[in-house]
């Protein structure tokens, strides 16, 4: 009878987690998004901003073949670049006795917030004065770091691209107006001697004060070369 009795009792032993927890040491999953979750919010609250966080994917704990007994350390130190963008992924590193590993545990992040909107499109180059704004939420995480711009700060300015009704109004959304902007109409001076000739012209690109951009003279087929050297005045290169 004995003998029955100590094979079913070390089948028992096998299978049974006490028993293989003396064989090494388990880091639950949930340690790893409780470090992961802690230094992300630690961010957040650096910055100012609220954050909705939402584990994005399974996570899974780790084992590690050392004496039972020593003590994890999880930890977040190693993190550096962008983290408010809506998918982000969480270095956390995890030492176990002489052993190290890193998991990484990605997130889910919203960053609501009420800020200017669009309240309609608006195309390449349109003037900030003749913009129309509206406010309603946005998400800051899917700006992914892109600050958001004060209308009343937009003097002088004209988008840099198009935008659609509802986007945030953001910073990089603009550039400065430049003193001769392309399809405008200049005036082209030519100066020979005593003689000084002003022909109307239609610019074809931008250009600041110095700049040489190309014109089309009234009734020419062909552009010539001028330089800004005031809003609506170029001078003729020799």
């Amino acid at each position: 009878m004995m003998e029955l009795q100590r094979p079913l009792g070390l089948a028992l032993c096998l299978s049974a987690l006490p028993c293989g927890a003396a064989n090494g040491v388990h880091v639950p999953a949930a340690d790893l998004v409780d470090a992961a979750r802690t230094a992300l919010l630690a961010k957040a609250s650096e910055a100012g901003v609220q954050v909705e966080l939402a584990v994005a994917g399974r996570v899974g704990g780790l084992d590690f073949p050392v004496t039972s007994g020593s003590v994890p350390k999880v930890s977040v130190t190693h993190w550096e670049g962008p983290w408010l963008r809506s998918r982000v992924g969480v270095p956390v590193q995890v030492r176990v006795g002489s052993r190290q590993t890193t998991a990484t545990v990605w997130f889910a992040v919203t960053a609501p917030v009420r800020g200017e909107l669009y309240a309609d499109g608006f195309g390449r180059g349109e003037p900030a004065e003749k913009l129309v704004y509206r406010t309603g939420l946005m998400d800051l995480a899917r700006q992914q770091g892109q600050r958001t711009a004060d209308s009343a700060s937009l003097e002088g300015m004209r988008l840099r691209r198009a935008v659609r009704e509802g986007d945030p109004v953001l910073v990089s959304d603009f550039e400065p107006v430049p003193m001769i902007s392309a399809r405008q109409t200049v005036r082209v001076l030519a100066t020979r001697g005593a003689v000084r000739l002003s022909v109307p012209a239609q610019a074809l690109a931008d250009g600041d004060a110095g700049q040489t951009i190309p014109v089309l003279p009234a009734s020419a087929t062909s552009p010539i070369r001028a330089r800004v050297v005031s809003p609506e005045v170029v001078t003729l290169e020799n």
